[in-house]
């Protein structure tokens, strides 16, 4: 083997083992989102959380989008027919940003009450994020305690 040929040999070898290094980072990277979302109303009752939505869409101009969604005694909210075997809830911002109102279980958003009444979600980056806090200080004006709650969402396999 030549002098040539071995150096050849060692760049490949450097090279391949550059790309496995950056490959094995890009997967280990964790597959959340930070989210931002405008909560209005956090309640223990579903229909407070219902009526509140339904005032919010009229004050504020926002439609009503409940996602499918309903009460349920044991799990809190699900669809009329279950896809999963135990729940098939998913909390609003994997796939659904925007502005809409829906009324979400309260834990994923790290909310001390059970239902928590939502207006609108964003990443929480450039444009998107300002439009958020404009749409805060809108809300604020019909809901005094109106915040806007940053959270990672996961975005990987829920399967």
């Amino acid at each position: 083997m030549t002098k040539y040929t071995m150096m050849k040999n060692n760049v490949w070898i450097y090279l391949m083992a550059i790309f496995w290094f950056y490959s094995a980072l890009a997967q280990e990277q964790e597959p959340y989102l930070d989210m931002g979302f405008l909560i209005i109303h956090s309640t223990e009752d579903y229909r407070a959380a219902l009526q509140v939505a339904n005032e919010a869409s009229t004050q504020l101009g926002v439609k009503i989008d409940l996602r499918g969604y309903d009460e349920d005694p044991e799990m809190g909210l699900t669809t009329l027919t279950p896809c999963c075997e135990f729940h098939d809830y998913i909390p609003r911002g994997r796939y659904d940003g925007g502005d809409y109102i829906s009324i979400e279980l309260g834990e994923p958003f790290r909310a001390a009450e059970k239902y928590v009444v939502i207006i609108a979600s964003a990443a929480m980056s450039g444009e998107a994020e300002k439009d958020l806090k404009k749409l805060l200080s809108k809300a604020k004006k019909f809901y005094k305690d109106a915040y806007v709650k940053e959270v990672k969402v996961y975005t990987g396999c829920i399967h």
